[in-house]
């Protein structure tokens, strides 16, 4: 299986690290526009594009990590479905509701494998008390609390805190419970950043 990786930030390097390492997988090529990333090419014996529309058109690799910035996630990965290329979308999937939709929509016509890298819901601890909640060991579950606390990743400027990090705990949530929410209640602030918000309250019925 060819694989390439658009995005070669800090998510971007571990998925073109572990194509690298993955038996039976070829790592063909990274994209990115920084010329810095070619660092990242080098280091795993790729080639490097600056963009991703020629690294798709000359590699025609059968799976892409699309790790850009959120803002670009629905441009990038529409245009590597409609290539007819699998696609593995760092996570959130998209910055809008209608732009997520629109890509699983888009996917399915296309008959490409379109997955979010949650990665959280593959860590083992989380897997194995899936099972215990499943077996039923851990009795009726009535209520699951999920806190983080400290910075804002310095990295991240193009999404608010629920966006790039409150996904984890709700998508952990669902997975562990089977279910996804019937109502939701929140409030979100700005304490340290003035275009977004970095702090946020949030209830799940």
């Amino acid at each position: 299986m060819k694989a390439a990786v658009i995005g070669t930030g800090s998510m971007g390097r571990n998925h073109a690290r572990l194509y690298a390492d993955i038996e039976g997988v070829e790592l063909v090529a990274v994209a990115d526009v920084s010329q810095d990333a070619k660092g990242v090419a080098d280091k795993y014996g790729c080639r490097f594009y600056t963009g991703h529309k020629e690294m798709i058109e000359t590699e025609k690799p059968d799976i892409v990590s699309v790790c850009v910035p959120t803002s670009l996630h629905y441009e990038v990965s529409k245009f590597v479905i409609e290539k007819g290329v699998n696609l593995l979308i760092e996570k959130p999937i998209a910055s809008r509701v209608e732009e997520a939709e629109e890509l699983v929509e888009l996917a399915k016509k296309a008959k490409v494998k379109l997955a979010v890298g949650h990665i959280e819901r593959f860590n083992p601890a989380v897997q194995r008390l899936k099972k215990l909640i499943d077996e039923g060991k851990l009795g009726n579950v009535t209520s699951i609390l999920a806190r983080r606390v400290g910075l804002y990743p310095p990295r991240i400027r193009d999404a608010n805190v629920i966006i790039d990090i409150a996904v984890h705990d709700i998508d952990v949530f669902n997975y562990l419970l089977g279910k996804e929410p019937s109502k939701v209640f929140s409030c979100a602030g700005k304490a340290l950043i003035n275009d977004r918000e970095d702090y946020a309250d949030i209830f799940l019925k």
